[in-house]
C-alpha cells in the first residue's frame, strides 16, 4: 500500500511539474502563433483532451516500467506513430508539427522513465 501511495505522490507532483513547465513551453514553442491565440471552446477541449492523453501515457508507460515491462515502450511508439499516421490522413488542416510531436513522445519516455527511477530510490 505504501508504494502505491509512494508511486501516485511521484506521478501527481510530476504530472503538475512538467505540464505547468515543460509541455507548456514546447507548445508556446512549436505551435503557431495564430493557433495558441485561438481560445475557442473546441481548441480548449481538444487541449484539455490532449493533456488527458499525455498523462495516460506516461502513467502506462512508469507503471509498466516498475512492473518490468520494458517493452511498454516499444508497445507505446507503435501505438504513437500508428496513431500519428492516422490524424495526418484524417485532419490536415490541424496537423501538429512533426518537430513538436517527437521532442514531446520523447519527452513522454523521458518523464516515464524519470518516475521510475524516483519510485526505484525511495523504494531501496
Amino acid at each position: 500500500m505504501y508504494n502505491l501511495l509512494l508511486f501516485i505522490v511521484i506521478f501527481l507532483l510530476g504530472e503538475l511539474l512538467f505540464n505547468f513547465t515543460w509541455f507548456r513551453y514546447l507548445k508556446k514553442k512549436f505551435m503557431d502563433k495564430n493557433e495558441t491565440s485561438n481560445k475557442d471552446s473546441k481548441r480548449v477541449l481538444r487541449m484539455n483532451l490532449s493533456v488527458f492523453k499525455g498523462v495516460l501515457e506516461r502513467f502506462i508507460m512508469a507503471i509498466g516500467l516498475i512492473l518490468v515491462i520494458p517493452t511498454i515502450l516499444v508497445v507505446f511508439g507503435a501505438i504513437k506513430l500508428g496513431t500519428r499516421f492516422m490524424e495526418s490522413k484524417e485532419e490536415n488542416a490541424q496537423k501538429i508539427e512533426n518537430d513538436y510531436f517527437l521532442v514531446g513522445n520523447f519527452s513522454s519516455i523521458a518523464i516515464s522513465i524519470l518516475y521510475f527511477y524516483v519510485f526505484a530510490f525511495l523504494t531501496k
